[in-house]
């Protein structure tokens, strides 16, 4: 009871999403974001796009942000906002300078209509169309984490509530605390929804595939102590669940059915001897365990802190639900007592076993060459396999966020930022005649590159206070500029685009995508920029340059991962059989379900995302599973029978298992379409995929192999 009252309080326990966390904490990019973050205090803003069905009139404008204005303003948390209403363009009347609102007396003129369409404020705050206007606001730097996200929740439902009061307006958000509340709301929906229904899929199965009640209790009783207990490390090493330790979650309570599957085929084989059963099958299981437990721990080689752990929760869920299997279960059922009578299968697992032997045995060599012919297919389309990776582009295309970001992108042409960070290489001041020279120079060549939106910088302001001033010629216009800029940095006007102190400036960027692809081609070409020019340095950062460099090691870590897997898997195996023939034949099987995912993948044009790379050890590490059990029998039956008539026992007393742990994950797919994780969905969909194809290549490829030798003796 203990255990499952823990299980309920931590569940509660959400944390949310950080990308600098997904390095190490001595990280040198982790370091420069944290730096970055701490100065600019940047990505604590929240993006709202209030959109019209017809154009927006100033008297309506202010009336609909002033409602927001005020929600947003007694809002503990929050600590600036703005917007076209609070906006305030320079104006200079040949004596002083003057800051004039876009919105007056509920009206605007033309004059400031058509500062909106300048190079400073163009998509910062009304689009083209005057259809879609820009609402920003901040939360405080000093909110733990913990709280930010039931802010951002409070403050969307009463933003809502204002605009559900006009018919013609719809609200849409982005921003980087956003995508985190989404986030959470998913991993609990995950657990208060999908969770439930796993489990009752699982015991529906065990009741239908062993006829007992009992032997569904007694399975899901041993299943959720394993969850709970699971659910008890994580919240012990990371004091809540973030959204990698939430996923481990689903593969620990799925990867838990395997044993019990294989303990109660044996159990009721063997007339429900406990000791019997023990005997026969723990051993193959302890094997399958450490297979598993090291797929999973080639995540361990991966930079990216969540997925490491994310292997360790899964290596040592993975044992938790071996020994409860083997040392709580049996005790268990001797307090049970569960019924001795023979129950018929609800398939005719003989008939089956048999014909699929016959047909294996006749076929052999068409099997070997269908395989080969798949994998060589697959090997081939794995070549035009893609990487891309979008955090905004995470959900389904009805979820809210999705939709928010196809708004963004064509009302306001944006849906994120690169903060480029000026330096001079030599000490001379930032923002000297010549260095700013060359930082306008940059900024135009950047303005060039294919993603880029608009900009918003230093050089920007300097160009409109300078066009001010061009309408009223005077020798002292440079003096009244410099004292004009040195006012807004006394007032902390400058604060978003210069540091004195640092001697820097910060230009942001506006991309019209954040895709993985045109990210890396921006930043690319922003390194080359950076060389041309040896007097300045110009350096990405922000959220999106930090997102990017953990983007691009996926296929190292992809690389890394499957070898790492693979050796240790083979070292295991040439331990455990005493044959390296036995050791690479329990690996050829293993290697088409990884060909076949990204061969699919690569077939029908489905980009790889960072998280899919767990992948990689997920299905290595449970594939090998079924390897070993079919290996493990198929010698001991080699003993005392010819090589055709152990294969056909070998697959008549293993068929029933092998293909009950398949079938378990095929009847849980349906609910991981309940998610509006995009990754949730294809993660569920390819693994379903991959089981099957190990599955097949463990009952076709592996006896066509064995039975392809003209020798007995292997």
């Amino acid at each position: 009871m203990l255990v499952f009252h823990t299980t309920f309080i931590q569940l509660k326990n959400i944390k949310p999403f950080e990308v600098q966390k997904l390095l190490p904490e001595d990280h040198p990019q982790r370091i420069l974001y944290e730096a970055f973050n701490e100065k600019y205090d940047d990505e604590n803003k929240v993006f709202l796009l209030l959109k019209s069905k017809k154009v927006f009139t100033p008297k309506i404008l202010n009336s609909v942000l002033s409602q927001i204005e005020s929600n947003l303003k007694f809002t503990k948390g929050i600590n600036s906002q703005g917007s076209l209403k609070n906006a305030k363009y320079i104006k200079y009347n040949g004596k002083k300078f003057s800051l004039i609102p876009f919105i007056k007396n509920h009206e605007w003129s033309e004059y400031a209509k058509s500062k909106l369409q300048t190079p400073f404020w163009k998509n910062t705050l009304i689009s083209k169309d005057l259809r879609s206007t820009l609402i920003t606001f901040s939360l405080s730097s000093k909110l733990e984490r913990n709280q930010r996200v039931p802010l951002v929740k409070k403050v969307l439902e009463q933003i809502n509530e204002v605009i559900h009061q006009h018919q013609n307006l719809k609200i849409f958000y982005i921003g980087t605390e956003v995508a985190n509340y989404w986030f959470t709301v998913e991993m609990v929906k995950n657990q208060t929804i999908i969770t439930p229904l796993i489990f009752l899929i699982i015991g529906a199965f065990f009741f239908i595939l062993f006829k007992s009640l009992k032997i569904a209790i007694a399975s899901l009783l041993t299943i959720l102590m394993g969850y709970a207990l699971t659910i008890v490390m994580i919240t012990f090493l990371e004091n809540g669940i973030g959204p990698y330790s939430s996923f481990a979650l689903f593969f620990v309570l799925i990867v838990s059915t395997a044993d019990l599957i294989h303990f109660f085929t044996a159990y009721e084989k063997y007339k429900q001897d406990i000791n019997t059963t023990i005997k026969n099958i723990a051993y193959p299981c302890f094997l399958t365990s450490i297979t598993t437990a090291i797929g999973f721990s080639a995540l361990l080689l991966n930079e990216n802190i969540p997925i490491r752990f994310f292997g360790v929760y899964c290596a040592i869920g993975t044992f938790i639900c071996y020994f409860l299997t083997f040392l709580f279960l049996p005790e268990f059922l001797t307090i049970i007592k569960l019924d001795s009578k023979n129950k018929n299968s609800f398939i005719n697992i003989n008939s089956i076993s048999e014909k699929l032997s016959v047909f294996i045995i006749k076929r052999k060599n068409f099997i070997l060459f269908t395989f080969f012919a798949l994998s060589s297919i697959f090997i081939w389309k794995s070549l035009s396999l893609t990487i891309d990776d979008n955090l905004y582009r995470k959900f389904k295309d009805s979820h809210p966020l999705t939709i928010a970001v196809d708004n963004f992108s064509d009302k306001l042409n944006f849906v994120g930022s690169v903060d480029l960070i000026f330096t001079p290489h030599n000490s001379t001041k930032i923002d000297s005649f010549e260095n700013l020279k060359l930082i306008k120079k940059i900024e135009n060549e950047v303005s060039l590159q294919p993603v880029f939106s608009h900009i918003q910088s230093y050089t920007q302001l300097k160009d409109n206070i300078t066009q001010e001033l061009s309408l009223y010629k005077s020798e002292s216009n440079t003096r009244i500029k410099n004292s004009f800029l040195s006012m807004l940095e006394d007032y902390g006007g400058l604060k978003t685009f210069y540091k004195n102190r640092e001697n820097e400036i910060r230009s942001i960027v506006f991309l019209k995508s954040l895709n993985s692809s045109s990210l890396e081609s921006f930043l690319s070409n922003i390194e080359k920029i950076n060389k041309k020019y040896p007097e300045i340095s110009v350096k990405a950062s922000g959220f999106s340059a930090i997102r990017n460099y953990i983007n691009q090691n996926i296929i190292r870590d992809f690389i890394v991962s499957f070898s790492y897997s693979l050796l240790i898997i083979l070292i295991v195996f040439l331990f455990i059989f005493r044959s390296v023939k036995w050791a690479l034949l329990g690996i050829l099987p293993n290697i088409f379900p990884l060909i076949t995912i990204s061969g699919l993948m690569g077939l029908f044009n489905i980009t790889m995302e960072s998280n899919l790379i767990i992948l990689v050890s997920i299905t290595i590490g449970i594939a090998v599973d079924d390897t070993i059990h079919f290996i493990v029998t198929f010698r001991n039956e080699l003993k005392t029978n010819t090589k055709q008539a152990a294969i056909e026992i070998t697959i008549q007393k293993t068929f029933k298992a092998l293909l009950s742990t398949t079938l378990i994950y095929v009847l849980c797919f349906p609910v991981f379409l309940l998610a509006d994780l995009k990754l949730f969905m294809q993660m569920g969909a390819f693994l379903l995929l991959s089981f099957i194809a190990a599955l097949a290549a463990d009952f076709f490829l592996l006896p066509a192999l064995i039975l392809g030798k003209k020798n007995d003796n292997l």
